[in-house]
């Protein structure tokens, strides 16, 4: 997921290396699920569901039931491995209801909101399904590993099981006398524009050519070349200004995969940003000072405790940021549980004056064989 003055929704998250894809029994569990479904419910992605849709093509998701209730919108990734439970999550819709109303036409995300749903890597076929229940359903939530759904909650590696776990939901809440409207959208992302399509600023980033190291580490004036695309400039990228964020935790601002320039002075000593990438993840962190002389961190979140640094940096640096399952923390042993990493960027005065220019370049890591 990527922010940029306000949080931007990357609906396939970020890149997972390997073949996984939507099994073809997720989907039949699926369908059975929505057939199930004593209602149907309208449910469309930008108009329409079995089309094609473009990486970074911003989503609508359109949503009217038959009957009043919770709705729940479940979204399982092209990779095979990542569900989310992207409705009800207060972690991004903190001002909209749980509760639908019969007829009335519900939009996600809303125009008021600070959300917007973008494609992004891993493509291919991908499923969103929409349930409207007349009482609210923890169990749903709690299938997630979550307390409540103001949490920002995966599950990894059961789209099969969950899906049949949906299927029997629904039966069970037949046989219990309660109505619910069930539908399912199925729909195709791809990388490659079409032609009438305006061409994005710059090229892709070529992940499947930027490996990463399997440790966290700070490496001076060095950053692999193949992270861009062949023949770009990273001094040259255009570049977005970053708002001064002094603190950890919410306040500081998400950022997604790009290129950006910030300031730093005497009256001004420090920024905080967050990056976060999926199982099977990396990330290059480039930082240029300029005329500065800075500090850099990595930093978990929320734990704090600093993964990498690159102290009294005057010239170009760069850290390498792996995450997969199983990576390790110094003095936190594996780090990461729930199918995401997140991290803070810090970045510390220590001299000079001016602007910086920060690059975050996305990859893959280089895991280690068990």
């Amino acid at each position: 997921m990527n922010a940029t003055t306000a949080s931007v929704i990357l609906v396939s998250l970020f890149t997972v290396a390997g073949s996984a894809q939507l099994s073809d029994l997720t989907l039949q569990r699926l369908q059975g699920a929505a057939l199930l479904a004593a209602r149907p419910l309208e449910l469309s992605v930008n108009g329409g569901c079995s089309r094609t849709y473009y990486a970074d093509e911003q989503m609508v998701i359109s949503v009217t039931s038959p009957l009043d209730g919770y709705l729940y919108l479940f979204y399982f990734r092209a990779d095979g491995i990542v569900t989310m439970m992207l409705f009800p999550c207060r972690h991004f819709w903190d001002d909209l209801p749980v509760v639908v109303k019969a007829g009335a036409s519900f939009t996600l995300p809303p125009d008021s909101a600070r959300i917007s749903l973008a494609i992004a890597p891993p493509l291919g076929i991908e499923a969103l399904l929409g349930l409207v229940i007349p009482s609210e359903q923890t169990d749903l939530v709690s299938y997630f590993r979550a307390y409540d759904a103001s949490e920002y909650a995966y599950r990894t590696g059961d789209q099969e099981g969950f899906a049949l776990f949906l299927a029997r939901k629904i039966v069970d809440l037949q046989a219990r006398g309660v109505e619910c409207a069930a539908a399912l959208c199925v729909y195709t992302s791809v990388s490659v524009l079409p032609v009438s399509s305006p061409a994005p600023p710059q090229p892709p980033l070529p992940a499947e050519a930027c490996a990463v190291g399997p440790d966290f580490r700070c490496a001076s004036a060095v950053w692999p070349p193949e992270c861009l695309p062949e023949g770009a400039d990273i001094a040259a990228m255009p570049r977005e200004q970053l708002p001064d964020t002094f603190g950890p935790g919410d306040d500081a601002i998400l950022l997604p995969a790009g290129h950006y320039t910030g300031t730093l002075g005497e009256g001004d000593w420090q920024d905080w940003y967050r990056i976060r990438a999926a199982y099977g993840d990396a990330f290059i962190v480039w930082l240029d000072p300029g005329g500065l002389v800075v500090d850099l961190y990595l930093v978990h979140d929320p734990c704090g405790d600093v993964l990498a640094e690159c102290l009294s940096a005057g010239t170009a640096t760069t850290m390498h940021v792996p995450c997969y399952a199983g990576v390790d923390c110094p003095d936190l042993g594996e780090c990461f549980l729930d199918g995401e990493c997140r991290f803070f960027i810090r970045v510390v005065w220590r001299g000079g004056s001016g602007n910086y220019r920060l690059s975050i370049l996305k990859g893959f890591p280089e895991i280690p064989s068990p």
